[in-house]
């Protein structure tokens, strides 16, 4: 299992719209509400945050490629492009201005402070200039540099940061549907462990009742797609027949198994799910994130899905998650900064049942 990476508190200040923002006494499941354009998806990016330069770069490149009309190849190599193109998006066009985040992690008390600069070689401190022509590496164009409480742990140049070394990014998009990495990760993390198989099954019968096993064929094309063979027929069924609930469900349990220990963030987690399944659909994702120590992040527009992530907890055996489950309100107040408004499960359920509305954070 990975390092848990869970939060207990996240600040940042200098993120898209986020001049500064929090969130305190985070849970282990997190659903995010507020009205269009409050930034419950700039929250979900912030929260892709990594202590490796590297991996938060890349991180930031991805959101921009599923959100630009015109994609982004993951061949892209241009860097200075990179910084003075692409990140200036997330980081409010202040390329001179720190980047800080503020976490403290689960079973830590101590606050860690990350600070990214974007900098000119030359103006960089003589120290760190000849620190990166011991390395060899570049003395001209953009250069970031990280502090953990103000001591410098890490510099790249535009030779360093191209060393990708993780290609996965533990965001769901809300338009990301049936995919060729959807067969990636099941082959990768579930198909050839018979144990971890079995549970995948078992979680997904809820949607898929007679499903029997899950298995991957080339015979329609020229590629692996997933099938389904159900007990009551004879022929196998791909994936994608079974229409946009049971593929939702299928790729957030995917990814889940694949985040084991760390976090994920879902944006609109509703979407392509009938009201009249998301009790069940909660059941599942709830409990498989508990089993694999998984700490969610979830974007909703939808009343519904928090009536019936209400009714969900309200199960016998569903009572243990109400204290790990929370409701993060996100309202921009008259001076147009972003505060979030925290629900516990006694009030956000109490709201709900009673038809007050919340999602705008304005009642508490």
């Amino acid at each position: 299992m990975k390092e848990n990476e869970h939060l207990i508190y996240f600040k940042v200040e200098n993120f898209k719209r986020f001049e500064e923002f929090e969130l305190k006494d985070i849970t282990q499941f997190n659903i995010i509400v507020g009205d269009n354009n409050v930034g419950k998806t700039s929250l979900l990016e912030a929260l892709l945050f990594s202590k490796d330069i590297d991996q938060q770069m890349f991180n930031l490149l991805d959101c921009f490629r599923y959100k630009s009309s015109t994609g982004l190849s993951n061949e892209v190599r241009d860097y200075d492009r990179t910084i003075n193109q692409i990140l200036p998006i997330f980081f409010n066009d202040k390329k001179e201005k720190e980047h800080i985040f503020e976490i403290i992690e689960k079973g830590n008390i101590d606050k860690n402070i990350f600070r990214f600069e974007i900098k000119t070689f030359d103006s960089l401190s003589e120290d760190n200039r000849n620190l990166l022509r011991e390395k060899g590496r570049q003395t001209k164009g953009s250069i970031i540099i990280l502090y953990k409480n103000n001591n410098l742990i890490d510099i790249k140049s535009q030779e360093d940061l191209f060393g990708r070394k993780n290609n996965y990014f533990a965001y769901i998009p809300f338009s990301l549907g049936y995919d060729d990495d959807l067969t990636g990760f099941y082959s990768n993390h579930i198909q050839h462990n018979k144990k971890r198989k079995e549970k995948f099954v078992n979680s997904i019968k809820s949607f898929i009742p007679d499903i029997q096993t899950i298995e991957l064929t080339t015979r329609f094309v020229n590629y692996p797609v997933i099938e389904i063979s159900e007990t009551t027929s004879n022929e196998l069924k791909l994936l994608s027949t079974y229409g946009d609930g049971a593929v939702k469900l299928f790729r957030i349990l995917s990814e889940i198994i694949v985040n084991s220990g760390q976090r994920l963030m879902i944006d609109e987690i509703d979407t392509g799910i009938h009201y009249s399944r998301f009790e069940e659909f909660w059941k599942i994702i709830l409990k498989t994130a508990k089993e694999y120590d998984v700490q969610i992040f979830a974007t909703t527009h939808n009343p519904d899905c928090l009536k019936y992530l209400v009714r969900a907890l309200e199960n016998e055996n569903m009572k243990s998650f109400q204290k790990e489950t929370s409701v993060f309100a996100l309202d921009e107040l008259p001076d147009k900064s972003i505060k979030s408004f925290k629900y516990d499960y006694e009030t956000f359920s109490y709201l709900t049942e009673k038809g007050i509305e919340f999602r705008g954070g304005k009642n508490e």
